[in-house]
Formats: structure tokens, C-alpha cells, sequence
């Protein structure tokens, strides 16, 4: 007797998504322009458009990246502002900005920002996201360009603390680094480039790497940074001025409660596989 099959019960099966997170565990915040983890299903930013001041959550789509669509839809001609990046480690550090003329934008008149091709938040000019609760890290990869040189640049930051993309310290100009409160560690040269900055510290020393460089040891800093102000996080330090306040486009800022330095090439390797950075 033969037997026919029907197409119809017959399936291919679909790869079960993995995020970065998945992989790299041990997160102690995370905010992206896309999903980052499998158990994460909330959306990704909150959005306030300008004609009317209306807010919206925007999440994802089946690709695991940006509602742009939803986002688009919701803004229209209009220009879009982030009151708040959510966390998408678990531990609910969302980061937010309520005063409407401060928040970062995401939609500038109808058009939606983008570096490399991808969506951005756009700090230049606005103040940061800050957190509600405090967080200590140990390491970080961070996506971001500085569209406006200035004094520090902090990508993030908080009482005292940081990490900095293109800020000058002293008399030289550079590239990446960080203030722990005492010690600062900077990578010499620095440009308006886009870059992936990873940043880990161990052994009481700051490591990073730009790019796909080389590791580099940037002398005794402390084994982690912790913030808690609610004026600071995401997008700098708010200090009354925007000199401490980054200035340009981030993508990408993930933080880890422990070193990573076993993880540094895998971590990297993903980040650069969506963004296309080196």
C-alpha cells in the first residue's frame, strides 16, 4: 500500500533564536536597537513623536531588529524622541528622560536615524538617559560615533565615573577610555569615526580594544565602575552643562557585572557580525 504525505504537515524546522545574551550571560544592563536574548519579549524603546506628544513602545520584528516599520508608522512626518531605552538583561535598569526637549532622538522629521545603515539613537545635542536604579560593570561593548568632538564624550557615564569615546583628558586628545573616580586609562588618537569599544577590567587594570585592534593595557583603574545618579547613565554625565554629555550616535551599550576577557573575541565577533563595523 502506498502512502502519501501530506506537504502540508511537513514543516522545515526554524532555528530557535539566540542573542548575544544567550551566549554571553551574566549581563548587568543591556540596550540595543535589537533583541539581544530569547527570554527578553518587551520592546526595545519608548518613543514620544513631536506634533502631539504622544508616546508609543516599540519592539521587534520576527528578524529579532527594530520595529521600523511600527515606528515609522507612529511618528509619520514628525520627528521621535526616546523617553526610555529599555534593559534588556533582566534586571530592569531601563534608562529615561522625561523633560521632552532633553531626550535623545530616533526619528528626525519622517526619517528614521541611522549609522552603517542601522538604526541610532542620536545623543548630539540632547542629554543623557539615565538610570532609575544603580548598576556596577566590569565590562562593556559599546557602539557608538561622536559626531561632535568635545570635552569628554562620556558614552557612559555617572558620579564621577565613566567610560569615553574621542574626549580629551589633560592636554592630549583621545580615542577611548575611562575615569573610575581616581584613575584614568585613554587610548591614544581619536576621530569621528563609528567604533566598537570594548572595555574590560581585570587584575585592577583597563583593557580595550577599538575596532578589531589589539588589546591594549591602559594602566591601573579600578576593578569596576558602579552608578547610581539619576542624572547620568546612557549618553554621558548630566552636570547642569553638556560638556560631560556624549555627542553623536549609539546603537549598541551592553554592560557585564564580571570581567569578560575569556569572552572579548566572541562578544566582539557578534556585535561586529550585525553592524558590520571592521
Amino acid at each position: 500500500m502506498a502512502f502519501i504525505i501530506n506537504p502540508y504537515l511537513v514543516q522545515p524546522s526554524v532555528p530557535a533564536f539566540t542573542g548575544l545574551l544567550d551566549t554571553y550571560t551574566g549581563s548587568a544592563a543591556a540596550y540595543s536597537l535589537r533583541r539581544l536574548s530569547s527570554s527578553y519579549t518587551g520592546s526595545l524603546i519608548r518613543v514620544r513623536r513631536s506634533n502631539d506628544n504622544a508616546e508609543q513602545d516599540i519592539g521587534y520584528t520576527a528578524g529579532n531588529i527594530l520595529d521600523e516599520s511600527a515606528l515609522t508608522t507612529f511618528v509619520g512626518s514628525n520627528s521621535a524622541f526616546i523617553t526610555t531605552w529599555y534593559d534588556q538583561s533582566g534586571n530592569g535598569r531601563n534608562v529615561t528622560r522625561t523633560t521632552a526637549i532633553e531626550q535623545p532622538r530616533i526619528v528626525n522629521a519622517g526619517t528614521i536615524e541611522t549609522d552603517g545603515s542601522k538604526p541610532a539613537v542620536n545623543f548630539d545635542s540632547y542629554k543623557p538617559l539615565a538610570y532609575s536604579t544603580g548598576v556596577s560593570y566590569s565590562a562593556a561593548a559599546i557602539v557608538a560615533r561622536v559626531t561632535t568632538a568635545t570635552t569628554v564624550n562620556y558614552a557612559v557615564g555617572g558620579t564621577g565615573v565613566g567610560l569615553f569615546y574621542n574626549g580629551s583628558a589633560g592636554a592630549g586628545i583621545y580615542g577611548l577610555g575611562g575615569f573610575d573616580g581616581s584613575n584614568v586609562g585613554t587610548l591614544l588618537t581619536a576621530d569621528l569615526n563609528r567604533h566598537l569599544g570594548w572595555f574590560n577590567m581585570t587584575s585592577s587594570r583597563l583593557y580595550v580594544i577599538r575596532d578589531n585592534g589589539s588589546l591594549t593595557d591602559l594602566s591601573a583603574f579600578a576593578s569596576s565602575i558602579s552608578m547610581g545618579n539619576s542624572t547620568d547613565g546612557v549618553g554621558g554625565r548630566d552636570i547642569g552643562s553638556d560638556v560631560l554629555c556624549f555627542r553623536g550616535k549609539m546603537q549598541e551599550v551592553i554592560l557585564w557585572s564580571s570581567q569578560q576577557a575569556s569572552n572579548a573575541t566572541g562578544i566582539r565577533s557578534n556585535i561586529n557580525t550585525f553592524y558590520s563595523i571592521y
